[in-house]
């Protein structure tokens, strides 16, 4: 049975009630000339009158006054998971957890759907937590914990009758049976869409090698979605895979996953990528914690050609421990727009970004980042257009390498290669400890890719000239 609370006991999940704001009239006496040149005291009142009068009179012919439309605050419905759903981790309620949220109605952005989950509880979840075309919904965990002990493929189905992705009639699995890898909570399609205040533990069982699909959390084709205050730790997969919709054709590259927040989580631990946005379009990656990614903390990368990874801004996080990349965009995405801005770097972490895409990109700022240790193996700490495999299939446009204070790579290898594919390329006013004016840019791209003002220490003298 669905539990409901009443929403206007909880003041916590949307706008406060809006009142009315009465504005008085001013208690001013003023002097007006009356008949034969007296002069009358009006009160407030008065004055309000006569001010109507005379604005009735410069009205034209049938003209109506009209008062602006007042919109009603949303109206939550608040639901509560029944209590014959274990929530002590004492048993798997993957299927009656799915099939209980399946039940559930539809949010409306007037009647939003939260689902409070009791404080402090537990539920082991073996299967995944699929959730197709959800829409104005907020996943409140209160500190709960879903644990994944034995991730297990599951057939699931019928599904709900839904056009998933919002604002689109594409419909390629209502009512089908599918089966689903073990990503812990997956979003197949839906809009405004918060995710918060949960604990999500992997098996942390054989990552890459395995099963490397076990996300935590996984956004295909979802519009307006927030990740705020959830800690993701030991999952086999990513922490967070931002893509388009499954069920489309071409990887669900034309069904992008927009206008996505991922802010002020922890994630410690995975077994594959650390967040990856391959068919995206804005998303916000900020004030995060990571720590312990198996292959690429950031991965701008699809398994197929096609699609973009546009207006990504990677934005004041705190990335720790070494990984295989901290940056990678070698694979089939057209990468454009994307920000690396102050971000801190810890515990070894190191500047190892690569950008090397198939298809036409452009548009990449890295600056203000720091760090203390400089990248190692057998590559420069920025790959524009250009990876340890060679230069990109396609061409890089419009780079800025700016405001960086990290140490230069072992090795004397250059603090960024740039490719034979890219074009306007700069870089400047960065602080390159142990750096020199021949281990900063390695160009062999054209005339317009230049550096200046490159500094070995903060205040010293630029060692590759003003720019």
């Amino acid at each position: 049975m669905v539990q409901s609370r009443d929403a206007s006991s909880i003041g916590s999940y949307g706008p406060g009630v809006a009142g009315s704001v009465a504005r008085a009239a001013p208690r001013i006496k003023r002097a007006v000339n009356g008949p034969l040149g007296r002069r009358i005291a009006l009160g407030g009142a008065a004055v309000a009158a006569v001010a109507a009068v005379v604005l009735l009179v410069a009205l034209p012919s049938g003209t109506r006054q009209t008062r602006p439309s007042v919109t009603a605050p949303p109206s939550p419905r608040v639901f509560v998971p029944p209590t014959g759903i274990p929530h002590d981790c004492s048993a798997d309620v993957g299927t009656l957890l799915r099939s209980w949220l399946w039940s559930l109605p539809r949010g409306t952005p007037a009647s939003p759907l939260v689902v409070d989950f009791p404080a402090n509880s537990c539920y082991l979840v073996n299967e995944s937590l699929y959730l197709r075309g959800f829409t104005n919904t907020t996943l409140n965990g209160r500190h709960a914990t879903f644990r994944q002990a034995a991730p297990t493929v599951q057939s699931i189905g019928p599904l709900p009758t839904v056009s998933p992705y919002c604002g689109s009639d594409i419909d390629k699995e209502s009512g089908t049976t599918i089966s689903t890898v073990p990503i812990i909570w997956w979003f197949e399609g839906g809009c405004d869409i918060t995710i918060t205040n949960m604990v999500i533990i992997g098996p942390n069982a054989s990552g890459v090698v395995g099963s490397q699909n076990d996300s935590g959390i996984q956004l295909s084709g979802v519009q307006r979605a927030v990740i705020d205050g959830v800690t993701i730790n030991n999952v086999d997969g990513d922490f967070v895979t931002l893509s388009g919709l499954h069920e489309a054709a071409n990887s669900g590259s034309s069904f992008p996953t927009t206008d996505a927040t991922i802010k002020g989580n922890s994630f410690s631990r995975s077994g594959r990528q650390g967040i990856t946005p391959e068919y995206v379009d804005h998303v916000s990656i900020t004030h995060n914690f990571v720590r312990g990614v198996a292959a690429s903390v950031i991965d701008l990368e699809a398994d197929s050609t096609g699609g973009c990874a546009c207006n990504v801004k990677v934005d004041r996080n705190t990335f720790a421990g070494l990984a295989s990349y901290l940056v990678a965009g070698i694979t089939g995405l057209s990468i454009r727009h994307f920000d690396f801005t102050h971000n801190r770097l810890v515990d070894g972490a190191q500047l190892k970004i690569q950008l090397a895409p198939q298809l036409p990109s452009s548009d990449v700022v890295i600056s203000g980042n720091s760090g203390s240790t400089g990248s190692t193996w057998p590559w420069p700490s920025v790959g524009i257009a250009y990876w340890t495999g060679g230069d990109s299939a396609g061409p890089l446009v419009g780079v800025q390498v700016s405001g960086n204070s990290i140490p230069a790579p072992s090795g004397g290898r250059p603090f960024v290669r740039v490719g034979k594919q890219a074009s306007n390329v700069g870089v400047s006013h960065n602080v390159i400890s142990q750096g020199n004016q021949s281990t900063t840019l390695l160009n062999d791209g054209g005339a317009s890719n230049h550096a200046c003002s490159n500094r070995a220490r903060v205040g010293g003298p630029a060692f590759d000239g003003p720019c």
